[in-house]
């Protein structure tokens, strides 16, 4: 009945509001709904709306009444493209300040039901939204939410890669990999990880791909340092281990210089030839992230010479495609000039 009694204004409002899972603010409510004060002021007043100090919110009932409406609505699309533009442009701009990691993880939580809002990103079918966000919450469910890591890991595999572009589908098998590497599940996480690398690099983006051939050098790196030593090949894996959380972490907060840094000092102190082929290819990854496409073009030249005694086809391939990539944008960079 209440419905009914409501303007058009009114009604498109509340449908839009239902975006939220919890309380939002009034700059959400502009940005997003595009909806004006003087719409949500009636919508308080009728109590469909309810206002805490700067924040604001939909009682249950109502709520689960006009997210059935909003899923069903032809506003749909376009709302959830504002909405996701919003959230991925707020999570941009945390990372960009370069917080600690607990600050991070902080802003992270405190927004956490909005950011994540699976169930409208999985009834109104949004897998780029899913996938876009995914990538500045993995550091969150690897440190604070590990117990949730099986069900994401669940929705990403149930969506079909064949409808996905290749750098789309590159980065679904990222992800899964990741969520794999944190549940422990190596054998599947290496599994994902050669799957991403099939697909069509052209489109990658490269922080994607310095993530890959890190999680590739960890994951895929015989254990042929220490035969006959077992407390040491386990003492090389531990330490190893340690030094992969560290390169996520920093990779996953762009602390690229902190890479560089470590792999500097690793490729000194190792004679692991695709152990070094992966930590350059890192290095490729990010060097052309920053647009220095020599200094890409000298990493993945010399990655490519670790391999060349080694059954790598797929990496070996991989790392041929970058390199022609690479190649092109230096020439066209000196074109430009």
């Amino acid at each position: 009945y209440t419905w009914n009694t409501l303007t058009d204004h009114e009604q498109y409002a509340l449908t839009a509001l239902s975006i939220f899972n919890t309380a939002f603010n009034m700059d959400e409510v502009q940005q997003i709904c595009e909806v004006d004060i003087g719409v949500l002021t009636s919508l308080i007043q009728k109590s469909l709306v309810q206002r805490y100090d700067d924040r604001y919110r939909m009682h249950q009932l109502v709520w689960r009444y006009a997210r059935k409406k909003l899923l069903y609505s032809n506003q749909r699309e376009a709302l959830g493209m504002r909405y996701m533009d919003y959230v991925l442009r707020v999570l941009r701009e945390i990372q960009q300040q370069k917080p600690l990691i607990h600050e991070y993880l902080l802003a992270i939580e405190v927004q956490y039901s909005n950011i994540w809002n699976y169930d409208w990103m999985a009834k109104s079918f949004q897998i780029h939204y899913i996938l876009a966000i995914s990538q500045f919450l993995m550091i969150y469910w690897e440190i604070s939410r590990t117990d949730a890591v099986p069900a994401i890991r669940d929705i990403l595999a149930a969506v079909h890669q064949a409808d996905l572009p290749a750098d789309k589908r590159f980065l679904l098998n990222l992800q899964l990999a990741q969520l794999c590497a944190i549940a422990t599940d190596q054998e599947q996480a290496r599994h994902f990880v050669l799957e991403a690398l099939h697909n069509d690099l052209l489109n990658t983006q490269w922080h994607d791909l310095s993530l890959i051939f890190n999680l590739y050098g960890v994951l895929l790196n015989p254990k042929t340092r220490f035969q006959g030593d077992e407390a040491l090949e386990n003492d090389f894996i531990i330490a190893r281990t340690a030094q992969n959380k560290l390169v996520s972490l920093y990779l996953a907060m762009h602390d690229y210089e902190q890479v560089i840094n470590l792999f500097r000092h690793l490729l000194q102190s190792t004679d692991q030839p695709l152990e070094n082929a992966t930590m350059l290819a890192v290095c490729g990854a990010i060097a052309a992230e920053n647009g220095d496409y020599p200094t890409a073009r000298a990493h993945f030249t010399d990655a490519l010479h670790h391999l060349a005694n080694l059954d790598e086809p797929l990496l070996t391939s991989a790392l041929n495609s970058l390199l022609s990539r690479v190649n092109n944008k230096s020439d066209l960079n000196q074109q430009v000039s």
